[in-house]
């Protein structure tokens, strides 16, 4: 294993994390985080039918903005590259964790907050497509800004 790869595993490389795209990235999960939890505590996503499109929308801008971020610092890997690359691993990863986040919800959803299997359906699709335009804004910032 070479000394860039050893460095980056031990996480002893502090100016990975100081990164303008891994700054933004934490704030986006900050907001998120606050997002969803004033949602769920506050039953914000019963009133607010747009939270649910918003979070889902930032979230795939984190998830898809980390995978970028990790090819950027651990692969090296240039935006002057091949970019259908990257919008391939953008699209495969946004749409992986999007179905396992789908189905986490489908798994824990609240009895209570009961809707109907075609709303359901609904829903989900539009989670879905919501977060690969929330991905793909992740890689036209990256790419802009050229990193």
């Amino acid at each position: 294993m070479d000394t860039q790869t050893m460095i980056f595993l031990n996480f002893n490389n502090i100016g990975m994390f100081r990164h303008p795209f891994f700054i933004l990235l934490f704030v986006v999960l900050v907001a998120v985080s606050i997002l969803h939890s004033l949602g769920l505590t506050l039953f914000w996503y019963g009133r607010f039918n747009f939270l649910d499109l918003i979070t889902h929308f930032l979230g795939g801008f984190w998830i898809s903005g980390i995978a970028l971020w990790l090819f950027l610092v651990v692969f090296r890997y240039s935006t002057k590259k091949n970019r259908r690359t990257l919008l391939r691993v953008v699209l495969s990863t946004i749409i992986c964790v999007g179905i396992g986040w789908e189905i986490f919800e489908f798994i824990i959803r609240d009895p209570l907050f009961f809707i109907s299997n075609k709303e359901y359906a609904i829903d989900t699709a539009l989670d879905l497509v919501v977060g690969i335009f929330g991905a793909l804004s992740a890689l036209w910032y990256f790419l802009w800004r050229r990193y």
